[in-house]
């Protein structure tokens, strides 16, 4: 069983604590959690501060972060759920279409006249799939990640954080099935989940997942006491320093229960969660589907392998083709790679994360799950090596220098003084 050195573990605290110790100017909090298979929190720590408004509490562990698109991971689970339950299949396109008739004639934004403002779609040719729906290949985007449909979506007052469900009916960018495109079709395999059962998507990944599971403090809709403890999102300027943001307007977030629970359930970043809370998902991915913390079986283990499973071999080189340029800057950094890795290796993607097919420098083992929250989040599951870790901030634009630093510092230490390597 993976354990990691109490050198290793004394090591890393200090890294956090450096990074924190000017909040300000490089983090205004951070949170390090690894997890193994048998459920161990290996490390479980937590400085800095809350935010930065003024009177800000001390960061601790059970502090509640945004998951932003880390939530994609816990719906692809749910996704497995339904689809041994006989409630989904991945490669039907016409139950797709029967469960989300938005899909069927669904148009392609070709182009937006910058001049008159006249928009060109044209209707696709080839149809959806869940599958397609979970490794961004059904052709949808984000506003922040495509200009035209960041055009589009100030003509007609669309983005994804207003709450409302059709926030995330957009026109796709591309044909269905033909490139990557990071996009919203996490949020439409949630609305087709949820309408195979009639259920409301935090009522069921709570029954089908969390609670067989053992997660608690995890939802969609946090409650006032998880409000209380929840991390505000910092924004770096231009000039390096970071400054509070106003809380962002997510439905989910407003002191009326009510009117939070009526907003729509962003099943591609919606959650709100505590770190040690949602590393038992790793744990119980990392144990082949059992839960290790309850010894439920949520997923079988060929399930488990399918999410592993590149989906994608015939585009080797997707994260290279397709970079994310942001068109929102206050938004995200744009990235020239998806994950840069030296040499160019081939590169994969699981259902709703990056696979590194080869291992890397850091002493991450190949094939393992890999990916983050527009606030800078980022996880990684390593079957191979036995263990996961969850390293946490809220601070935008995503991608910031100093968190991406201080998430490999962290790495490489994790790795340095990982021990008893496990058998599969």
């Amino acid at each position: 069983m993976s354990t990691i050195s109490s050198t290793a573990v004394d090591n890393i605290k200090r890294i956090v604590d450096a990074a924190v110790a000017n909040p300000t100017k490089d983090l205004p909090g951070a949170s390090v959690v690894v997890v193994n298979r048998r459920g161990d929190l290996l490390i479980d720590y937590a400085a800095g501060l809350q935010g930065l408004e003024p009177g800000a509490n001390p960061l601790k562990s059970n502090a509640v972060y945004w998951l932003a698109s880390c939530t994609k991971l816990a719906v692809a689970a749910l996704a497995l759920v339904a689809v041994e339950e006989g409630k989904i299949f991945l490669d039907d396109s016409k139950q797709i279409e029967k469960l989300c008739p938005e899909l069927r004639s669904i148009p392609i934004l070709e182009s937006i006249d910058k001049e008159t403002g006249k928009i060109v779609l044209v209707p696709k040719t080839k149809k959806i799939t869940l599958r397609m729906l979970l490794t961004h290949t059904a052709g949808f985007s984000y506003t922040h990640l495509n200009p035209k449909l960041a055009a589009y979506g100030r003509i007609f007052g669309i983005n994804e954080g207003t709450g409302l469900d059709s926030s995330v009916l957009m026109p796709l960018i591309s044909e269905p099935g033909t490139r990557f495109s990071y996009g919203v079709g996490v949020d439409w395999a949630a609305n087709a989940i949820t309408r195979a059962y009639n259920r409301t998507l935090d009522d069921l990944i709570q029954e089908k997942l969390f609670v067989p599971i053992g997660i608690k403090d995890t939802t969609f809709i946090p409650n006032k006491d998880m409000k209380d403890r929840t991390v505000t999102v910092s924004f770096r300027k231009n000039d390096g320093t970071l400054v509070p943001t106003p809380r962002l307007k997510h439905r989910a977030q407003a002191e009326d229960p009510t009117y939070a629970a009526s907003g729509y359930q962003y099943g591609g970043s919606g959650l709100y969660t505590t770190p040690p809370e949602f590393s038992k998902l790793f744990a119980t991915l990392l144990n082949g589907g059992v839960s290790p913390y309850t010894n439920t079986r949520v997923l079988s283990q060929a399930s488990v392998d399918e999410m592993f499973t590149n989906q994608i071999p015939d585009w080797p080189d997707f994260g290279r083709q397709y970079p994310m340029t942001s068109c929102i800057p206050a938004v995200a950094n744009s990235l020239p790679e998806i994950f840069h890795q030296p040499g160019n290796p081939p590169q994969g993607w699981g259902l709703t994360f990056f696979l590194n097919l080869v291992p890397l420098s850091t002493g991450r083992r190949a094939y393992s799950a890999y990916w983050c929250g527009i606030s800078n989040l980022y996880y990684w599951i390593d079957r191979e090596a036995g263990i996961a870790a969850f390293v946490s901030a809220q601070i935008l634009p995503f991608s910031d220098e100093k968190m991406i630093r201080f998430v490999d510092k962290v790495e490489r230490e994790i790795y340095k003084g990982l021990q008893e390597k496990p058998k599969l």
